[in-house]
């Protein structure tokens, strides 16, 4: 979309008439180096969600986050996988470290190169991410992947700076864009999931309480049970019937 100083610009969203789209919030418009993005939320009806028949499935939970950009559980079979975030936060901080050290007027086009590599580079490896998640629902009879919605995930970051919750909420909304573009070649029905106490429930006995979770270690404080706090809730999500709004 075009955007110039003092002019009116219109454009059509086509998507934005589609059945179960309805258009919520404020629209935003992101600049990241020479290119411009709008941001405009929208709430999906879970009329869709609600056409899967839910029990015919194999659910898997995905929980996202920043020292692990996914954790994925069929608590059934027990199987599940990390991956990792510390590539991402490697090559983040990288990146970021050339930019500070080429300042901030004399380099502006320099700067804006790399910024164009690093989300080129964020990308593709959301695309491959994505593939190795759908990888990994593939060898269960009828997957279903469960997700937690994105306003959780952004709660997550909320102790980062803001412009670094700014690009892993962009990088996370892409990345369950992808995956949800993939799972449907695969016929692999995706529901979002409301995330509210996931992170603080044990799975094995339900008892919800803050201390549940210290960091990357769960221990419930009513049964003792103890696991990586990832994958609690992943597995909380994987057998949750409460759809996002």
């Amino acid at each position: 979309m075009p955007v110039a100083e003092n002019s009116d610009v219109k454009t059509y969203f086509p998507w934005l008439t589609k059945k179960h789209h309805n258009y919520r919030g404020t629209i935003q418009l992101l600049r990241k180096g020479r290119n411009w993005y709008i941001a405009i939320p929208i709430q999906v009806s879970s009329a869709l969600n609600q056409e899967v028949n839910v029990q015919a499935y194999t659910p898997i939970g995905v929980d996202l986050g920043l020292r692990h950009l996914a954790v994925l559980s069929e608590p059934i079979s027990g199987k599940r996988q990390f991956f990792s975030g510390k590539e991402v936060g490697y090559i983040r901080r990288h990146f970021r470290s050339l930019r500070r050290s080429l300042g901030k007027k004399k380099a502006q086009r320099a700067i804006e190169r790399i910024g164009q590599k690093e989300t080129r580079w964020m990308k593709d490896y959301n695309r491959k991410l994505a593939k190795n998640m759908i990888d990994f629902a593939l060898q269960f009879d009828r997957p279903l992947i469960k997700m937690e919605a994105l306003d959780d995930i952004r709660q997550t970051a909320k102790s980062m700076k803001k412009a670094d919750r700014t690009i892993h909420s962009w990088a996370f909304y892409q990345l369950k864009q992808f995956i949800k573009e993939r799972a449907v070649k695969h016929n692999i029905p995706v529901v979002d999931i409301n995330p509210f106490k996931t992170s603080q429930t044990c799975f094995v006995c339900r008892h919800v309480e803050k201390d549940n979770r210290h960091r990357g270690a769960f221990q419930c404080k009513n049964c003792g049970r103890k696991t990586h706090a990832d994958l609690n809730a992943a597995n909380n999500i994987a057998t949750s019937t409460s759809l996002a709004e």
